[in-house]
């Protein structure tokens, strides 16, 4: 198994400080007497807020539908030497999009699908255990998850054109993806088309094998 390790205390060591003048009256630090006052449970129960509001328990139980990755980098910056081979990248759709482009100062806002509805499968293709197996991810089977994205996408071309990145004079890649040059750019029938010529996998594929009842059928 692997996990993310962490030490409360690091091995046992223990550092003192002092608080500055203008926090010498503040919680600074987890202080049991000073954590549980009538003022810091008022804050937890009726305003949720306060120090005792860190607590796991606090922590909500809802997520977002995406998640943003703002990169230093994107396909064009490497001359197709890393992105576009990783990402299977044709030659012809890679031409069209980023020739005019290349090697120039860029950024990528990708757009992550936190709560997917889709369901793909994994299947055996013989009983052989050297022959690889039948992968059937089914991106977007369900609507709603394209629609997340066409969002998704909308809001993150709203943060790279607002007022701090204009100061970089950011501006938008004008050629279109092979397959989608009739459509508005922009608009979202041509984000629906971009998301699923241009669909990647952020490699976090779970369930393949879960365990269930015998009435689920899916379950192993």
């Amino acid at each position: 198994m692997l996990s993310h390790t962490g030490s409360r205390s690091n091995g046992g060591a223990t550092y003192l400080f002092e608080p500055t003048e203008e926090y010498k009256d503040k919680i600074c630090s987890f202080q049991l007497p000073k954590i549980f006052s009538t003022e810091t449970i008022n804050d937890f129960a009726e305003k949720k807020e306060g120090p005792m509001y860190w607590l796991p328990e606090c922590e909500s139980d809802d997520w977002p539908d995406i998640q943003f990755f703002l990169t230093a980098y994107a396909d064009n910056t490497d001359g197709g030497m890393f992105g576009k081979k990783a990402a299977g990248i044709t030659d012809e759709y890679y031409t069209a999009v980023y020739e005019e482009i290349l090697y120039k100062e860029a950024f990528n806002i990708l757009c992550l699908l936190l709560r997917p509805k889709s369901r793909g499968r994994i299947m055996l293709k013989d009983k052989s255990p050297y022959t690889k197996v039948l992968i059937y991810p089914n991106y977007f089977d369900d609507p709603q998850d394209l629609n997340v994205m066409v969002e998704g996408a909308k809001i993150g071309y709203k943060l790279a054109m607002s007022n701090v990145m204009k100061a970089y004079n950011t501006t938008f890649n004008k050629y279109r993806i092979p397959g989608c040059q009739h459509l508005p750019l922009l608009s979202d029938e041509y984000w629906a088309c971009q998301a699923q010529h241009y669909t990647l996998t952020i490699y976090h594929p779970v369930g393949t094998a879960k365990m269930g009842p015998d009435t689920d059928p899916d379950a192993v």
